[in-house]
């Protein structure tokens, strides 16, 4: 590649994004000083079809997962430890709503025990 016909451009940060539902779709409204910008974003069914939770437990990032409707789908727990590359996943599939309820129940009894 020629390097002189390369040219770079600053991306303009915008003064303010927004996500919102309309209509059974996800919009994205995108405003810099001069210009607005509409844009449909996609998000996967796979992501729709699932309820994630996250929050943080002492020094530990969770996220739990599981099915928003009926079986199909996974149930799992990712932890990070902040500040580390330390982490755990634990995923399962197509559990009945008693096992999930159990699992996910389990999923947040879990601890680590801190090495000094």
């Amino acid at each position: 590649t020629d390097t002189s016909l390369v040219i770079v451009k600053k991306f303009p940060t915008p003064l303010k994004d927004t996500i919102f539902f309309e209509e059974g779709k996800y919009r994205a409204v995108i405003e810099y000083p001069d210009t607005v910008i509409y844009k449909e974003v996609e998000i996967p069914n796979e992501i729709t079809r699932h309820d994630i939770k996250i929050d943080t437990v002492g020094n530990y990032i969770r996220k739990i997962i599981q099915p928003k409707y009926g079986v199909r789908g996974i149930t799992g727990i990712y932890l990070k430890k902040i500040d580390s590359d330390f982490a755990l996943a634990i995923v399962d599939k197509n559990l009945n709503p008693n096992q999930r309820n159990k699992v996910v129940k389990a999923f947040k009894t879990i601890k680590f025990k801190e090495e000094n």
